[in-house]
C-alpha cells in the first residue's frame, strides 16, 4: 500500500489508518433534522464561538485575502467524526427551483469508533435551511468505506478496503452499485475516484510493486498516467466538467506536490514556501482548492495544516479560526467550499463555507 504518512485532512485515502476493519453493517436510512440537536449540543460544547440557527450550526470568518464566509457544520448524526470528501459542482442546479442544493459525500466513524462508512448529505437553501443525511454503503464490500465524489446527476463514486487490506472502488447509479477496478495487468488496488457530469472518472491505482499511479476512465476506456516527476503516492483527485484534473503526487525524495492536468499538459502546484501541497478539488472556472503543510513535521503528523485556494495564479490561505488543523476538499461553481478540520480534542468535523 501507499505511504500513509500524508496529511490527516488532505482527503485521506487513509481509511486503513483507523486501525480496525469491521464487517459490521452501518446504520441505513435517512437521518432527519429532528435527530441532530443532541449532536449539535456536543459540537457547541466544544465550539462556543458557533451560533445555532433553526437548521444549522454556523459561524463566520475570513480568508487571508479578506473574503468573508459563513460556515455551517455538517455532522452525521450519532457520529462525532465526519469527513466530507466531495460536493457536486452545481452546474445543473436551479437556485430558484431547487434552492441551490449541495450534495456532500464522505465518510463518518461508527459511534463505537470501530470503523467507518460512507454518507451523502443534501444541504438545501440559499442560506443553509435543511440538512438530510443518509448512510451510503456498498453492500458487496466490507467497511471501512468512503464515498469520494458525486456529480449533479447524483452518481457517486467511492472506495473501500477488503479483508486483505486492498482498496477497491465502486460507482453508484440510483440504487445500483457496480465495481470500478482498473483492468491493468498487475493492479493490486483502485482508489480515490472522482467524477464529473460527463461521467468521466479519475482515480488512483496500485501496481504489483506497490507503486501508485493515476488513471482516467473516459467513454469506457481506462488509461493510466503519471504526472511528471512522480515516484509514488498519487491521490486526492478532483475533476471538473471540462475534464481538467487536479491531484497530489510524491517525488523521488518523498516531497508532496500538487498537479493540474489540462488536456495532456501538466502544471506542478506548490503553495509558496510549503513543505507539502495537496490539491483535491477544481471547479469549472479553474479555481483549485486543497491543503498545504508549512513544515516537514506537518506532512507527517498533519499538525498545522491549512487550506488554500488557487485562483488566477494566486494562492490564498484558508483556515478555521482557532483550530489547529484544517483543509479544503472541494469547491463548486458558485464558489461554495467544503472542507474539514480537527479541533484541539482531536475530533474531525466537516464544514460548508458560503461566501
Amino acid at each position: 500500500m501507499r505511504n500513509q504518512s500524508y496529511s490527516t485532512l488532505a482527503l485521506s485515502v487513509v481509511l486503513s489508518a483507523i486501525g480496525l476493519i469491521s464487517s459490521a453493517g452501518a446504520e441505513q436510512g435517512v437521518a432527519s433534522e429532528a435527530r441532530l440537536p443532541g449532536l449539535r449540543a456536543q459540537v457547541l460544547a466544544r465550539h462556543p464561538k458557533a451560533a445555532v440557527s433553526s437548521a444549522a450550526t454556523t459561524f463566520s470568518a475570513e480568508t487571508s485575502a479578506g473574503q468573508t464566509y459563513t460556515f455551517t457544520l455538517v455532522s452525521f448524526p450519532t457520529s462525532l467524526s465526519t469527513q466530507g470528501v466531495g460536493i457536486n459542482l452545481g452546474a445543473y442546479d436551479d437556485a430558484d427551483i431547487l434552492g441551490a442544493i449541495i450534495h456532500v459525500v464522505g465518510a463518518y466513524t461508527f459511534p463505537d469508533d470501530s470503523s467507518q462508512t460512507g454518507f451523502i448529505a443534501d444541504v438545501a437553501g440559499k442560506t443553509i435551511v435543511a440538512e438530510t443525511f443518509q448512510a451510503l454503503n456498498d453492500p458487496t464490500g466490507p467497511t471501512p468505506q468512503q464515498a469520494y465524489s458525486i456529480n449533479d446527476f447524483g452518481i457517486v463514486v467511492g472506495d473501500y478496503i477488503d479483508a486483505s487490506g486492498i482498496f477497491h472502488s465502486y460507482i453508484k447509479t440510483g440504487n445500483r452499485f457496480k465495481a470500478l477496478d482498473v483492468p491493468f495487468a498487475g493492479a493490486t488496488g483502485t482508489d480515490s475516484p472522482a467524477i464529473n457530469n460527463a461521467g468521466e472518472i479519475v482515480g488512483g491505482w496500485i501496481d504489483s510493486a506497490g507503486t501508485a499511479h493515476s488513471y482516467t476512465l473516459i467513454n469506457g476506456n481506462f488509461t493510466s498516467f503519471d504526472p511528471p516527476g512522480s515516484a509514488q503516492g498519487q491521490l486526492f483527485y478532483g475533476i471538473n466538467n471540462q475534464g481538467d484534473i487536479t491531484g497530489t503526487f510524491a517525488d523521488a525524495q518523498g516531497n508532496l506536490h500538487g498537479f493540474l492536468r489540462h488536456g495532456n499538459a501538466f502544471t506542478q502546484l506548490d503553495f509558496p514556501g510549503a513543505a507539502g501541497t495537496f490539491p483535491s478539488g477544481i471547479n469549472d472556472s479553474g479555481v483549485i482548492v486543497g491543503g498545504y503543510c508549512p513544515t516537514a513535521a506537518c506532512v507527517t503528523t498533519g499538525e498545522g495544516e491549512a487550506g488554500f485556494l488557487l485562483k488566477d495564479g494566486v494562492y490564498t490561505t484558508f483556515t478555521i479560526p482557532g483550530e489547529p488543523v484544517s483543509g479544503l476538499a472541494a469547491i463548486n461553481n458558485r464558489g461554495e467550499l467544503m472542507g474539514n478540520y480537527v479541533d484541539a480534542a482531536g475530533l474531525l468535523y466537516t464544514f460548508l463555507a458560503v461566501p
